[in-house]
């Protein structure tokens, strides 16, 4: 309780760059106090203490709710960065190509058929051997079983054999999804597989750090729809995090934002590594009618529908083109931020500029350097030789003088990188606003620099690489706003403009028209910004559009007060289904089951899904919860002679913390 007597809820969004934190009144709906601290992915308790150490909690018994939200996961997806992954596909057909890095599938035999029966008996020695082969190289498994939906025995099976052996966590496909899409479905449990374990890094890290702060509340996770759910739930469906951050921040914007109730909006959340944009329709965000899809991947998670891509302040512009700089999607540390830690890399680029190699292929810009110092005694020897041949300040080509060494030194870092010890630097967006004067993030003096430098290797001049790095950017968020609007896809190009590419390209310029034809492109949405750096990205993008802009005043920590804002939420499906021989066959995340009338099954199927989310929303702090059940029918047929096809139930459980009241 606050002196009042009011309960207070912690808010705390863990992005790829900062770790945001907000003491937020529920009942006064107002921000106590908000924090910001860089996030340490070495050692991420750090930079979570700092952020909340930030917002000086006098009495830690005041606080009654945490919710955390963050892109970690997102993140990890779009960078290709997610840990390595078994998969093993059980009575496919044929093998299944999923295009995850880290991932390694083995078909196995096995299987069932539409009606649940056993296709195949399940090959368990495969499955044995398949453990052996890859069990040193995966942090986890996950298995997906042709027609899991209808029988998840196989799934079951595979799951005790691999914890037996190896006691790692595996994620089993049906119990992410009722739909019978197999190839979407083992995409979905591989993703969720690389997860759990750097999710399991960042819970680990926010208990640790609540406990060493003496805050003892209950800790919730923000998922993709914007809904809350408890740890527990988290730590074993982190694919289920899946753009939290970006829910959050749509969340939070929705509660800043002073417009009016109802408004057709449109959020968009500009961070280090991604941009994020949903539309919101009535004031209600659009969900993703057949599953979030981020970076390339189409996944059952449901989730807000989100355009997600990788661009933010800290994306690294690659300028090896001379003509068209590209922005992202990989996240470095901005030059500005590295000298901050290194100050003799302002003088380094200097020399830099003066021996500049244009026909090199690397950029001089980049450099590696030591960020996390292990403790001692913790470190494998293979990096503690890749440490040593690194050395203590940061490392770039541009300044190798033997090139065999400087390979070796490279398959070292990617070692370092990989275990968290080394991070990359490059120049960045924020480094171009840095040397623009528009923005201070570090040392503005050496982003200034790394810009002479880069526009150098170019053959151009600093002013003309800013000014086409911010037409780059300006061209993607175009294509993203119009795309959220409509709620289309799109391939960021102006191929999707068909004959009139010309004519949009030349007006997104400079508003310029071109070849007797007139455009006047606008969005009549209202844009609302939120993030850091979002003005700088988002600001001349509104104008060319001619759309209402708002940035609201606390919209850099509103994925941290969307983290509180949400309600709980538990949902869970089961078909029903009727093959033509008088019966009906319900199938749930667990069991198939056959009645002889169609609403025996339905009662079976309330029954059994409303004690499951019943069970899942009890495991965090809900003080009321409120069940509902909605069917989805179809019918094949005219009467008297209609014919069930399918009965489709989502029960979902959705509750509030009693201060949220």
């Amino acid at each position: 309780m606050s002196r009042d007597g009011t309960p207070l809820f912690l808010g705390i969004d863990t992005g790829g760059t900062f770790t945001d934190s907000v003491l937020f009144d529920p009942s006064a709906h107002r921000i106590v106090a908000k924090s910001k601290a860089p996030t340490t992915h070495g050692q991420l308790i750090d930079g979570i203490v700092e952020s909340i150490g930030g917002l000086s909690i006098r009495d830690p018994r005041t606080v009654s709710l945490v919710g955390l939200s963050t892109t970690l996961a997102t993140n990890a997806v779009v960078e290709k960065k997610n840990r390595p992954v078994g998969l093993l596909i059980v009575g496919y057909e044929q093998d299944l190509s999923v295009p995850i890095a880290g991932v390694v599938t083995r078909r196995v035999a096995g299987g069932h058929r539409v009606r649940g029966e056993e296709a195949s008996p399940l090959d368990e020695k495969a499955v044995r051997d398949f453990i052996a082969a890859v069990d040193r190289d995966v942090s986890a498994y996950a298995c997906a079983s042709y027609f899991s939906v209808r029988n998840p025995s196989h799934e079951n099976r595979v799951e005790a054999v691999i914890t037996k052996a190896t006691g790692k966590p595996v994620v089993l496909g049906h119990r992410l999804s009722m739909d019978v899409d197999a190839d979407v479905r083992a995409t979905t449990a591989a993703l969720n597989a690389g997860l759990i374990p750097l999710l399991a890094e960042l819970l680990d890290a926010v208990s640790g750090a609540l406990r060493r702060l003496s805050i003892a509340a209950p800790l919730m996770v923000v998922r993709g729809d914007g809904s809350l759910m408890s740890e527990t739930t988290a730590r074993s469906r982190p694919i289920e995090t899946i753009l939290s951050g970006p829910a959050a921040s749509v969340v939070g914007a929705r509660t800043l934002a002073p417009l009016p109730e109802g408004a057709d909006t449109i959020v968009i959340d500009v961070g280090g590594t991604t941009t994020d944009i949903a539309a919101l329709s009535a004031g209600v965000p659009r969900l993703c009618s057949r599953g979030a899809r981020v970076g390339e991947y189409r996944t059952f998670v449901s989730a807000v529908d989100m355009h997600t891509t990788g661009l933010g302040g800290d994306s690294l512009i690659d300028y090896t083109d001379p003509q068209i700089p590209v922005v992202g999607p990989t996240r470095v540390l901005p030059i500005g931020r590295l000298a901050e830690r290194y100050p003799e890399i302002t003088e380094r680029l200097a020399r830099i500029e003066g021996s500049i190699n244009r026909s090199a292929r690397y950029q001089p810009t980049d450099f590696y350097g030591v960020w996390t110092l292990p403790v001692e005694g913790t470190i494998a020897d293979e990096y503690r030789d890749a440490l040593e041949r690194v050395g203590t300040s940061p490392v770039g080509e541009a300044e190798a003088t033997d090139v065999r060494q400087w390979l070796a030194t490279e398959r070292s870092l990617d070692r370092l990188m990989a275990a968290g010890l080394v991070i990359r630097s490059g120049l960045t967006p924020t480094d171009v606003f840095n040397a623009a004067g528009l923005a201070a993030v570090g040392d503005r003096e050496a982003s200034r620099r790394a810009l002479s430098v880069a526009a150098r290797f170019m053959g151009i001049t600093p002013e003309e690489l800013s000014q086409r790095v911010t037409d780059a950017i300006g061209r993607r968020l175009f294509f993203l706003l119009v795309a959220s609007s409509l709620g289309a896809e799109t391939r960021d190009g102006f191929s999707d403009f068909g004959i009139l590419a010309a004519p949009a390209a030349a007006w997104l310029r400079d508003g310029t028209n071109s070849g007797g034809v007139r455009l006047d492109i606008g969005i009549e949405r209202t844009i609302i910004g939120v993030g850091a750096p979002v003005d700088l990205f988002v600001s001349p993008v509104a104008r060319r559009l001619g759309a209402d802009y708002v940035v609201p005043e606390d919209a850099a920590v509103a994925g941290a007060i969307g983290a509180v804002s949400g309600v709980v939420l538990a949902r869970r499906e089961a078909v029903i289904r009727s093959f033509g021989d008088g019966g009906f066959v319900l199938f749930t995340p667990e069991d198939r089951k056959s009645f002889g009338r169609l609403s025996d099954a339905k009662a079976a199927a309330m029954e059994q899904l409303s004690s499951l989310v019943q069970q899942e929303i009890e495991t965090g702090p809900v003080v009321e919860s409120r069940i509902t059940g909605q069917w989805e029918e179809h019918w094949g047929g005219d009467e008297p002679n209609r014919i069930l096809i399918e009965a489709r139930l989502t029960v979902r459980a959705v509750g509030r913390h009693a201060a949220a009241e």
